[in-house]
């Protein structure tokens, strides 16, 4: 991990213009942990979908869990299974295990800990889609999860949230994802929230102008890479990637600033200062 800098290395042909043609990365090399660095991506954002599910190292993004499916009923006594196991874990003793097996535990905590991470922002989404914060008092969902739930990273729970939570249209229908493959990754478990801080961050540098086929490639190239990235390596990447999408920054407007513009002041404290 260390001496892997995850800078993105490009062909040496740009990318297409859009006027003459819709396709996404052209020339890249993609980074594949234990193997290096690939020229594999096609020519498009089909042919990548298509590779990747011809391949099977990739299937079409859907941004659901395995909890999508089961009776609703179910969900209370797993989760009332779920703090008896965790008792469980808390009262076993690690000092019998073998080098090998508590780097192996540490590794499976961490992966189900991403992965009730990201179970979690369904559970406040089932709250916001029925209102139900209201029958408790509270007059908005951000202001349930602050006070009840005593969420602590409130703005980057909800920028998760609205980035890989399925949400419904007007007739009921459910939706897929802002971020599909986002979404997977969190749902496997392969990312906790400062990778998924990093990827959004870097998408949303992208320009409005840039086309949605090399939107979708882009993010699924910066998920790849947070799959195995620290989440500064992912911003470098994400560097890399805007630097082919608007290399002399044309397609940046000011829409695009003023998204991205603005200042936060905290309270004052004792002594009058604000951060």
């Amino acid at each position: 991990m260390a001496d892997n800098k995850y800078n993105v290395q490009p062909g040496d042909q740009p990318l297409p213009d859009d006027s003459r043609s819709s396709a996404g990365f052209e020339s890249w090399e993609v980074w594949r942990p234990g193997q290096g660095w690939e020229p594999d991506l096609p020519q498009s954002y089909a042919a990548l979908m298509a590779a990747r599910i011809a391949t099977g190292r990739d299937p079409a993004p859907t941004g659901e869990s395995a909890e999508s499916s089961g009776p609703d009923g179910d969900l209370p006594a797993l989760y009332a299974l779920l703090g008896q196991v965790v008792d469980q874990i808390a009262a076993a003793e690690s000092s019998g295990l073998s080098d090998a097996q508590v780097v192996e535990v540490a590794e499976a905590h961490e992966l189900i800990a991403r992965r009730l991470w990201g179970l979690g922002h369904r559970r406040v989404m089932d709250i916001s889609d029925r209102g139900a914060f209201t029958k408790t008092g509270h007059k908005s969902i951000r202001q349930f999860m602050d006070d009840r739930l005593r969420i602590t990273d409130l703005r980057g729970r909800v920028a998760a949230m609205d980035a890989i939570c399925a949400k419904y249209s007007m007739q009921g229908e459910r939706l897929t994802p802002k971020h599909p493959y986002l979404a997977d990754a969190v749902a496997e478990g392969a990312l906790g929230p400062s990778h998924v801080t990093a990827v959004l961050e870097a998408l949303d540098k992208i320009p409005a102008a840039v086309i949605p086929e090399k939107k979708h490639a882009a993010e699924m190239l910066l998920v790849d890479a947070a799959r195995s990235c620290t989440p500064t390596q992912i911003g470098k990447v994400g560097q890399k990637i805007l630097g082919y999408l608007d290399p002399d920054g044309s397609l940046t407007e000011d829409r695009d600033r003023a998204r991205r513009r603005g200042i936060r002041l905290s309270p004052q404290d004792s002594q009058l200062m604000s951060k």
